[in-house]
């Protein structure tokens, strides 16, 4: 090391042997480790990972990719997989969920090389519930990585019935569903399951499906019904690690900007903002990104339906710096959405039409189209304050087609949204928009 340091090849800082090495080019440290026959270099990963479990057991702990690297250049597969998983879960838990994506992934890799076992499958099935979470965040919940990884989660687990995760499996299978009346039955079947297990967190997930659904089916008493047995469940115990299983964000919060949605849409505008309020009060405490992302959203929602331009824009805002700094591309293009329909109403339409256009082409580059038609609406209502009634008209066909089918109620194609106000598209001047409840 002495010779090396002296050659300039490598930088030591700090006295040995409490000194740290670094080279002084990435590329002289590749050659140097190309220049290792590959079995040396496989003895040298295995000693590394040996001394580590030895010597470090902080490390270890506190940064378990370090060992699963080393263990994965060993060829050692089987105990690199564990470790991978705890690099995924500490990520997710800290909400770096593009770190987490890859650390799970790479797991995944490693199980695709071992025997095809029962194990096996018990170890993807788990490894996929813990990913699903993560690539909605990071992805968007319509994007194919997550139909994808959900699709195989639902087909191993058919190995595993009335175990909690079997039903991981089937709320990932719900969450991806598009047709409201096949997402009702699914929750019917997790709320028999959830009750099977005697699981008190299961049925808080199972309700949490149900008022997501009802609320689409425009059922909004037996919403709010669902959210307040939610709520007193969630009360009861401590689940707020369920959003690294389900959905990517807390139950809590969603079921509060659930009810916000219900109760603006049954006429009681106090009682929605009160919701939407504390939605974003619990996501603020939390410390995790998905939840507090969701309560954004959510609240962006509400107070654009409420036409309440300023507040959209403050929020916009926020979500946008948020996003940014998390890397959430998908709540970046909401955000520009949002922000575009609020440049637009405070009265600089041409700058908000852009805007909104730009946020839905990124949304598409993504790779997802939730809330599409809610912000295709936006949209075409900017453009027919720009005096632009045939382009409003023809505002979803911006970037690729929509499906021509769509059933009238399903404004989102997603979990969480939105029955919203009539459509601005090709409205008639003399036509405004309704009063707004409240």
């Amino acid at each position: 090391m002495d010779r090396i340091v002296e050659s300039g090849l490598m930088f030591r800082h700090g006295t040995p042997p409490e000194a740290t090495c670094v080279f002084k080019h990435a590329l002289v440290q590749d050659a140097a480790y190309a220049s290792l026959p590959r079995s040396r270099r496989q003895a040298l990963h295995a000693r590394t990972a040996e001394v580590l479990v030895e010597r470090f057991a902080e490390t270890v702990a506190t940064q378990p990719e370090l060992m699963a690297h080393h263990l994965t250049a060993a060829d050692r597969f089987a105990d690199a997989i564990g470790y991978w998983e705890k690099a995924g879960q500490r990520a997710a838990k800290r909400s770096a969920n593009l770190e987490a994506v890859r650390h799970f992934s790479r797991a995944l890799e490693l199980l695709a090389r071992l025997a095809d076992t029962p194990e096996r499958a018990r170890r993807e099935l788990a490894l996929r519930v813990m990913l699903g979470p993560t690539l909605i965040i990071t992805r968007g919940p319509w994007s194919a990585d997550v139909r994808q990884n959900y699709a195989r989660a639902q087909s191993l687990s058919a190995q595993f019935s009335d175990s909690p995760q079997r039903f991981a499996a089937l709320w990932g299978l719900w969450r991806i569903t598009r047709s409201f009346l096949e997402k009702q039955r699914i929750s019917d079947d997790l709320l028999q399951v959830a009750g099977s297990l005697r699981d008190q967190g299961l049925v808080l997930q199972a309700h949490h499906t149900q008022w997501a659904t009802r609320f689409h089916l425009g059922l909004h008493a037996e919403c709010l019904s669902h959210i307040e047995e939610g709520l007193q469940l969630y009360a009861r115990g401590d689940y707020r690690s369920h959003a690294a299983i389900y959905g990517g964000h807390d139950p809590k919060v969603c079921a509060c900007g659930e009810a916000a949605y219900s109760l603006w849409l049954l006429g009681q505008p106090e009682r929605a903002a009160a919701r939407a309020d504390e939605a974003l009060a619990w996501a603020r405490g939390l410390d995790h990104s998905g939840s507090l992302a969701h309560a954004l959203e959510m609240n962006l929602l509400l107070h654009c339906y409420r036409r309440d331009a300023r507040k959209v824009m403050t929020l916009a805002d926020e979500i946008i710096d948020f996003a940014e700094r998390e890397n959430f591309p998908v709540h970046k293009a909401k955000g520009d959405v949002f922000r575009g329909w609020a440049l637009a109403q405070l009265g600089d339409p041409r700058e908000g039409v852009d805007l909104m256009r730009r946020g839905l082409a990124s949304q598409q580059d993504v790779g997802t189209r939730e809330d599409h038609p809610i912000f295709f609406d936006m949209l075409g209502e900017g453009f027919g304050m720009l005096g632009d009634a045939a382009e409003g008209l023809h505002a979803p066909a911006l970037r690729a087609p929509i499906p021509a089918r769509r059933p009238a109620l399903h404004l989102r194609q997603g979990h969480h949204r939105r029955v919203g106000a009539a459509s601005a598209v090709g409205r008639p001047a003399d036509r405004p928009y309704p009063p707004v409840p409240g």
